[in-house]
């Protein structure tokens, strides 16, 4: 999910770049494809790895073309004892496969336990890393990523298992992460007979039209049902996510007003940036390298100041970590420890910065006061600043002023503090460019107000954009698409050939989360109603899967079934209760985890017979408990699958306590089958 998007045609989804001339994302695709610098000394990487390759076919499912190309695999032999050892499988997502092989400890951890004693394989996704066809070989008429589908990934996986376990005499557990864990769960799901198990971690399966309500927002409380089908799901979590206090006898008892100052920070900007005045204030607070010039800027600034806040929560890991700003492209730098409550209290988001609010939040009907200060008359009442109804603002005049006098540089360095955490990772930057994080890709494009085309017309206003459209036209197909792979990851494919949209990032602002602006009008209050207002979904879709010149291959989008009913009935939406073997871990600091796998309705608990220990968090999605969701209350982005590491939190403890007793358990009954079957019976 972590995918760096850069259309090599019309970019224009980073808002206000223009994405294969700027620089600054010129150094995040190195990021994105050069991984040594990456390794950690002290743990096993890919320098420790065997890797080789397998001949796969283009398409498992036909003879419509004889194309082959080689996949990549490496693996890890140092724990196997004998040739019936299990063989822990990770299968591989939208990076090349040297990410997961450096970060998923996990996999290292329970290889060496005796009772495993693992052989460990890491297969790289078709169309990643070393895993890329010759697009010189393909006939005139076929588009470069045609056969670039979760289907002919998970046949991929089959292929390679089958040509590692040809005998399938040794059990397979299968290992994924994000768009990883999709796929390890769907690979259990469709392949039982190969796959004993499966590990899902952050799996956001239940993401998909047809697997959520698809209501705009709904107002039920996210811990007691965490899988609420709602389109503001991934925004809501990283609102619960900061107002979430890590235990700390450091920070107990300590106020955190972070969520309410973020959420009043947005309406304030835009009226400070109405006057000339006021953006001098705003440019000359957020440290900006350019002045904000004309009042439409001044929504590329919020839309700036927004985005890192989802990247925060995804890297929200116990310990100092690279991997979510590495993954993104934006370097080997670490966020500190919990970054997402670091940024808050860090800046002094979370004190009292003397504005409250009051009214009706979650229905975005609310006022901005200034509180009384010394400023002041005594005697004086708090002081109206702005009303706020839904995306109309109303100001009064004279009271602005005082507020831009007394409390707006604190409020305004503040949110610029917070976001420093991620946009100044590296400690190296004097000013911002108000240029999003990359995983705000398409959650602003989405946002229907009237500065919703300023990026387009800056970009518009350009001269350099005339040359590179230039040099498009000039490129062969060839150049094209591997500039399409330099410049992105699979995902983009995925969603352009199978309409793989997850819909818990299309709205925001709607009343669960600290943001403003909301994305959609009132009256639109569920995914259906986006899809009869489409100019919304449409725009997104034509930015992101423009194929003017028929290279990609990517299908008409009006052929295209927009509610993804392929998706659902390939893997059953919401329709697993008939499987087993799969555990499904989310973190609920993680946005991700909005469309997590979650009980419905039936919270159960594992019993460790051993240690006597309960594990609440658990819950049963089969009545057997052959599968089960685990949430893990402090985890971010695939906690569970990283490394152990002594900052730790307990749920991320027990839940690799409870992969490993069921691991063992699904292992144990794969040789007692085959005893059985060996046996004559």
């Amino acid at each position: 999910m972590s995918s760096t998007i850069c259309l090599a045609t019309l970019v224009l989804l980073l808002v206000g770049c223009v994405c294969s001339l700027d620089h600054r994302l010129v150094n995040r695709k190195r990021y994105k494809r050069g991984f040594n610098h990456h390794l950690d000394s002290s743990k096993i990487t890919l320098q420790n790895l065997t890797c080789d390759y397998i001949v796969q076919p283009l398409d498992h499912f036909s003879s419509s073309t004889n194309q082959t190309f080689r996949q990549r695999y490496c693996y890890y032999d140092k724990y196997v004892k004998d040739e019936l050892s299990p063989i822990f499988y990770y299968i591989g997502n939208e990076s090349p496969l040297d990410e997961y092989v450096n970060n998923t400890g996990l996999m290292y951890e329970l290889a060496a336990k005796e009772k495993f004693s693992a052989l460990l394989v890491f297969a790289e996704h078709r169309f990643e890393g070393e895993s890329i066809p010759n697009f010189t070989a393909f006939p005139e008429d076929m588009g470069c990523f045609s056969y670039l589908t979760s289907s002919q990934a998970l046949a991929d996986s089959i292929a390679l298992i089958s040509y590692l376990n040809p005998k399938y005499n040794r059990p397979i557990v299968a290992f994924g992460g994000s768009y990883g864990g999709m796929l390890s769960s769907w690979l259990r799901m469709k392949y039982p007979g190969t796959v004993q198990g499966a590990i899902a971690s952050s799996a956001p399966i239940f993401g998909l039209p047809l697997t959520m309500s698809g209501n705009i927002t709904n107002k039920q409380d996210w811990q007691s049902s965490p899988n609420d089908g709602t389109m503001d799901g991934a925004f809501h979590i990283v609102g619960s996510a900061i107002q979430t206090t890590i235990n700390d006898s450091k920070k107990k008892g300590r106020d955190n007003s972070c969520y309410e100052n973020l959420l009043m920070a947005w309406p304030l900007i835009r009226q400070t940036g109405r006057s000339k005045d006021g953006r001098a204030l705003l440019s000359e607070s957020f440290d900006l390298c350019e002045p904000l010039r004309h009042e439409e800027d001044v929504q590329l600034l919020i839309e700036w100041a927004q985005s890192p806040w989802f990247d925060l929560a995804e890297g929200d890991y116990p310990y100092e970590s690279s991997y979510i700003p590495f993954a993104l492209g934006e370097g080997n730098s670490k966020l500190p420890a919990f970054p997402l409550q670091h940024a808050c209290e860090s800046s002094g988001l979370a004190n009292n910065l003397n504005i409250s609010i009051t009214g009706d939040i979650s229905n975005v009907h609310f006022n901005i006061w200034l509180n009384k200060t010394q400023s002041l008359n005594d005697g004086d009442d708090d002081i109206l600043l702005v009303q706020v109804d839904w995306r109309n603002l109303t100001a009064n005049d004279r009271n602005f002023a005082e507020f831009q006098k007394t409390s707006a540089r604190e409020v305004f360095s503040a949110v610029k503090n917070a976001v420093a955490v991620w946009f100044n990772v590296t400690k190296k930057v004097h000013c911002f460019d108000v240029i999003p994080a990359i995983n705000a890709k398409n959650f602003t494009r989405l946002q229907k107000n009237k500065f919703s085309d300023t990026s387009r017309k800056l970009i518009h206003q350009n001269e350099n954009v005339k040359n590179f459209e230039s040099r498009i036209h000039s490129s062969t197909k060839q150049e094209m698409c591997l500039e399409k792979l330099q410049n992105e990851t699979v995902w983009t494919s995925l969603i352009c050939n199978e309409y793989m949209n997850l819909i818990m990032i299309y709205a925001r602002g709607v009343g669960r989360d600290p943001f403003w602006p909301p994305s959609h009008d009132k009256e639109i209050r569920d995914y259906l109603d986006t899809l009869r207002n489409r100019e919304a979904v449409e725009e997104s879709y034509e930015q992101l899967c423009a194929d003017p010149f028929n290279y990609y291959g990517y299908p008409d989008k009006t052929l295209v079934d927009p509610m993804s009913s392929f998706l659902d009935s390939e893997y059953g939406g919401t329709r697993i209760k008939s499987h087993s073997n799969i555990i499904f871990a989310g973190g609920l600091l993680d946005p991700w985890s909005a469309a997590g796998v979650y009980a419905d309705n039936l919270q159960g608990e594992l019993l460790n017979q051993k240690s006597q220990i309960k594990y609440p968090f658990v819950q049963n999605l089969t009545h057997d408990g052959s599968m089960i969701a685990l949430l893990l209350d402090l985890g971010g982005h695939h906690l569970d699958l990283m490394w152990s590491d002594p900052e730790d939190p307990p749920c991320a403890e027990d839940a690799r306590i409870i992969q490993e007793l069921h691991i063992e358990k699904w292992i144990e009954s794969f040789y007692k089958e085959e005893r059985h079957s060996n046996d004559g019976h």
